[in-house]
């Protein structure tokens, strides 16, 4: 198995979980803010020598539909290895904001769910227990990451 393959799986085991630490209140539902899970994953990431940043976006645009695409890079600074991680979403249009806080906004949920789903991090209400939450019942998604090895 690879370094960046046992760091990587070295900063999962230690992963507990992500609280719920906003509140939308029209919605009136928590989320886990963007500051929430890259200060979680630094920290992961950084305790097993990984470094994980953006290399290249590109946008681009498909009849009425805009998309981001984004090139992150996990690299594990003790052996160099590296591995590409290619993600891609749609830029919502949104008639409360503008073009760039649409496209900003999709940039940060975009990197919210890579860290997120990089480290299988779970999401949860600050009140639950992280360690005693049973996650075995989850439902699969399609998928909608490239994992590429440089």
């Amino acid at each position: 198995m690879s370094e960046l393959y046992k760091a990587l799986l070295a900063a999962q085991e230690s992963a507990k979980g992500l609280s719920k630490d906003g509140k939308n209140s029209f919605g009136k539902f928590g989320y886990t803010s963007i500051e929430e899970v890259v200060k979680t994953c630094r920290g992961l990431l950084h305790k097993q020598g990984l470094v994980f940043f953006p290399e290249e976006q590109e946008m681009k645009a498909e009849a009425e539909t805009v998309y981001i695409v984004q090139r992150y890079l996990l690299k594990h600074v003790h052996s160099g290895e590296e591995q590409l991680v290619t993600r891609t979403m749609i830029v919502p249009e949104n008639q409360k904001m503008s073009p760039c806080q649409s496209q900003g906004s999709a940039e940060s949920y975009l990197l919210k769910n890579t860290l997120r789903e990089l480290l299988l991090l779970p999401r949860f209400d600050k009140t639950e227990d992280l360690d005693s939450h049973d996650n075995t019942e989850g439902q699969s998604r399609p998928r909608r990451s490239q994992y590429t090895r440089r």
